[in-house]
């Protein structure tokens, strides 16, 4: 694609700020399109290009259909609306606004930034967010106004108009599940899955590293002040250990970070109220890494969970391994075998345990807490006698939008199982007419079945591009 866009400029701010980081990100970028060439999938996506260089900077991707958002005050506490001034004429320019708005987009299981501009920043103004980050986060769509939604591999969502709007509250708790036991960054150098950067027009003030994992607080310290972007964050000095993975191998890496006071206060109520020692106990939690130009820390940020019992680790560890497992793969909906899950488990448990300082408790003389947590994960994680499936947020997001909500009951397993095995049917290349004839198609009533066969093929590519962007990035 040639113009001028938003790519263009952060490309060259990236240089200036953080040279390194830059060619990590290219770096990752040529491999992502190398592998979407393999896969065939590289006409799905807009490329973006750059004078400066042969290859291009970023690619786009586009959605037709409303995509699916979380809110929380954690999440979106670096959000920002500024003046954006914009050259057209030499020496002459014209003033806009750019809200960024920090985000967990379900749909491709990551945090993102959703850019409003010119009006539509008033969505990332304090004045409209009060209401929505006021008490448990909150799920919204974002549904096509003037044009598709574009996601561009620099990590920011562009509306084109597009506008939040509230979902239901039946789909708070079922994303809030997806975020917390189906998102799993493991920290690792350079540029990374959920990296963003808060910036104006000259320069990037800030570059955020997102981690989601495992941590453990040791010591909690003294307070201190954080200025960014105009906001004063209190906080408090506190020593953490973070759960790291490298070519297999899982360790905790002990870091000095900060935490914001409601983070704290919070777990210091769930402390209080629950009995839980915070030093006998571990965390599942957003750490950010906060890069100015000149120097880093990191930053406590979201609290998803706190565990102090051998079926909240299962529970917590279930969700890495599945992810772990489904994303190094080419499937869209089966998983592994009972078994692979529980070695895979168990090999993560034994290089951790020693690690863990958790109290006894009865579901440590529970034969079938491994089963029970496994089960506890439905609908997102499915068991169905020695198999497992894992019903990603687009299929999710399908099945709502096709009033297809009584799948996400137990009672509705078997039909819910019945169509996961379909996707894998497409997904393995069954003849067309098969396919078309297969009676799962059945459960569809009202709706063509040709325009249901096109709608799940590209729901299947959408997957797909989805794990390619876990595992480039």
């Amino acid at each position: 694609m040639s113009g001028i866009f938003e790519e263009n400029r952060l490309i060259s701010l990236l240089r200036e700020f953080d040279a390194s980081l830059t060619s990590s990100y290219l770096e990752k970028l040529r491999k992502f399109k190398e592998e979407a060439e393999n896969k065939d999938f590289l006409h799905l996506f807009i490329p973006i290009t750059d004078p400066s260089l042969t290859e291009p900077i970023a690619f786009r991707i586009e959605f037709s259909e409303p995509i699916l958002v979380m809110l929380s005050h954690p999440l979106c506490r670096m959000h920002a609306k500024i003046y954006y001034p914009i050259e057209f004429e030499r020496e002459r320019f014209y003033v806009t606004q750019l809200g960024m708005l920090p985000v967990y987009f379900v749909d491709l299981n990551v945090i993102t930034l959703i850019k409003f501009w010119a009006e539509a920043s008033q969505q990332a103004s304090p004045q409209a967010l009060a209401s929505v980050l006021s008490g448990e986060a909150k799920c919204m769509k974002l549904s096509p106004a003037i044009k598709s939604i574009h996601y561009s591999t620099m990590n920011f969502i562009i509306p084109f108009g597009a506008s939040l709007w509230r979902m239901p509250e039946i789909m708070d708790e079922i994303m809030s599940r997806y975020l917390k036991y189906s998102l799993w960054l493991s920290p690792k150098p350079g540029f990374s899955f959920s990296t963003h950067f808060l910036h104006g027009r000259a320069s990037i003030k800030y570059l955020l590293k997102v981690a989601k994992t495992l941590c453990l607080i040791d010591e909690i310290k003294g307070r201190i002040n954080i200025q960014i972007m105009n906001k004063l964050i209190k906080a408090r000095k506190v020593g953490i250990r973070m759960l790291i993975e490298r070519n297999g191998s899982f360790y905790f890496m002990r870091r000095e970070a900060y935490a914001p006071e409601d983070v704290l206060d919070e777990l210091l109520s769930i402390q209080s109220r629950d009995k839980v020692i915070l030093s006998k106990s571990f965390l599942n939690a957003i750490v950010l890494e906060i890069k100015e130009k000149a120097k880093s820390f990191e930053f406590l940020s979201v609290i998803s969970d706190i565990g102090a019992s051998y079926f909240e680790l299962a529970q917590t560890m279930i969700g890495y391994v599945l992810l772990k497992i489904f994303n190094s793969s080419d499937k869209v909906a089966y998983v592994c075998n009972f078994n692979e899950l529980k070695k895979t488990f168990n090999d993560m448990l034994n290089q951790i345990w020693r690690h863990l300082d958790l109290p006894p408790t009865i579901s440590d003389r529970i034969a079938s807490s491994f089963d029970l947590a496994l089960e506890s994960h439905y609908p997102i994680f499915i068991r169905n006698f020695d198999e497992i499936y894992y019903l990603h947020p687009l299929v999710f997001s399908f099945l709502y939008s096709t009033l297809r909500s009584d799948l996400f009951q137990k009672e509705g397993k078997e039909k819910m199982i019945k169509f996961l095995n379909f996707l894998e049917k497409m997904n393995n290349g069954t003849r067309y007419i098969e396919l078309y004839l297969d009676e799962a198609l059945d459960m569809f009533r009202g709706e063509s079945k040709r325009e249901l066969l096109s709608k799940l093929f590209k729901l299947i590519r959408k997957i797909k591009v989805s794990k390619l962007l876990q595992t480039c990035f």
